[in-house]
């Protein structure tokens, strides 16, 4: 056998030729044939890879001229059960050509099991783009006149890899769970600028109510805020696409976000922190549940359906 045969299948009736390469796999067309109804009807004797597996005496080889070689010997493995030979941690350009192919030969319910790693790269692209890999025509009236000079952001989602609807998906699903994190700021600020005292030592009491000191605490709370979130460049609030932030930073600086109370007052059951925390969380684990097939009715094409 070729030394640039990969054996997938020892008992496999098939030499599948990958394109741009001369590695060949061999694989079972029985195994494909389970697999998918297009494998099944193309290795059938009405076509003319099934028609040289009948009358073969030894291995067939097929082309694969369309297809990517990476995504070809991944699915291969999968549906073959060589688990141990499939990586854990694909990129997204590979992502994309196993949902190609996964499409194009209707091989859904066979890879299903394999569907959170397409659905997890979606995820990290959400949390980690940083909004400065966006098209700067389409995008000028947020970055002001031309756009300058704006590139890929910091992890690398550029247009070229994914179709075009998908990365305005990923970009709008970023934008707004950005929006959704400043929310929590802008809730806080409105709180303790808004009536009412907010100090739990002092709210109840109604004796000290008409005294100046009972709004020390909310004060101090309030003016922490607003400094930290100076600091973090939050506010003044910054306007979409929110370029240089990304979700997964923004949310770990909000979570460290600076409340000052009086512990030693007694001040301390006044704290934010947690409540803010907690309202992170709940906008992160929005992103968490995200599925890109919750995408499939925006016309995003072929990997929609493939997951």
């Amino acid at each position: 056998m070729d030394s640039t045969t990969k054996v997938i299948d020892p008992y496999g009736d098939v030499l599948a030729i990958l394109p741009t390469t001369s590695a060949k796999l061999q694989i079972s067309s029985k195994v494909l044939s389970t697999a998918s109804p297009v494998f099944r009807s193309m290795f059938s004797p009405r076509f003319r890879e099934g028609a040289a597996l009948t009358s073969a005496t030894g291995l067939t080889e097929i082309e694969f001229p369309d297809d990517s070689p990476e995504a070809l010997e991944t699915i291969f493995n999968v549906l073959h059960f060589r688990h141990n030979c499939v990586g854990e941690d694909f990129d997204r350009d590979v992502l994309y050509e196993i949902a190609l192919v996964v499409d194009k030969y209707d091989l859904t319910r066979a890879l299903r099991p394999w569907k959170e790693g397409f659905r997890d790269g979606c995820r990290r692209a959400v949390l980690q783009d940083r909004g400065e890999g966006y098209d700067v025509d389409e995008y000028s009236e947020y970055l002001g006149g031309d756009g300058g000079d704006v590139g890929e952001g910091e992890s690398g989602w550029g247009c070229d890899a994914l179709p075009e609807k998908i990365v305005e998906l990923i970009h709008a699903t970023r934008v707004s769970a950005i929006q959704s994190l400043l929310s929590v700021a802008e809730h806080f600020r409105s709180l303790y600028l808004g009536p009412g005292i907010k100090c739990k030592v002092h709210a109840k009491n109604l004796f000290v109510a008409r005294n100046p000191k009972v709004f020390t605490c909310d004060a101090a709370i309030l003016g922490s805020l607003l400094r930290h979130e100076a600091a973090l460049g939050i506010f003044p609030v910054p306007s979409p696409p929110y370029g240089g932030f990304s979700v997964e930073r923004l949310a770990a600086m909000m979570k460290g976000l600076y409340c000052f109370v009086d512990v030693a007052a007694g001040h301390g059951g006044c704290t934010i922190s947690g409540q803010v925390i907690e309202m992170v969380d709940e906008v992160l684990a929005g992103v968490d549940r995200l599925d890109v097939s919750d995408w499939a009715g925006g016309g995003g094409g072929a990997p929609l359906h493939a997951c």
